[in-house]
């Protein structure tokens, strides 16, 4: 891993997410790249997902309620702009990361000035954990 670590901000949007938000939350705080913020942005929940956000302690953790409900892209606009990391990640409030997901990430970012946007590998998992299926993404170059 270069020297440099640049902060990274995971970005999660979310609306009545308790059934899955914290091990979400977890999944994140748990990575072996450890310099995040994560801004978890309730667009208005009804549910207790703002109860089960608060619980976790985690400096590096913020919750961020907003009282009147824009949808997942406008809230999610609302956690970029707030995000102070050099580099940006959304994450679902339903998903789960692999334990090195970040650091992958930033060494693909920082080995080229060119590449503009880094996908991982991803499964979906019914209720069960069973694989649905496996996406294998590639580097997207960036180019001025």
């Amino acid at each position: 891993m270069p020297k440099n670590k640049p902060l990274v901000s995971v970005v999660i949007p979310a609306y009545n997410g308790a059934k899955y938000i914290k091990e979400a939350i977890e999944s994140v705080l748990l990575q072996s790249y450890k310099k995040l913020e994560v801004l978890v942005c309730d667009d208005a929940s009804t549910d207790n997902t703002g109860e089960i956000v608060q619980s976790i302690q985690d400096e590096r953790l913020n919750y961020l309620r907003f009282e009147k409900n824009t949808g997942l892209s406008g809230n999610l606009n609302r956690g970029i702009k707030k995000a102070r990391g050099e580099y940006v990640c959304w994450f679902n409030q339903d998903d789960i990361f692999l334990q090195d997901k970040v650091q992958f990430q930033v060494e693909e970012f920082q080995k080229d000035p060119n590449v503009g946007a880094v996908f991982c590998q991803k499964q979906d998992i019914d209720v069960n954990g069973n694989i649905l299926n496996l996406i294998n993404p590639s580097l997207i170059p960036f180019k001025n």
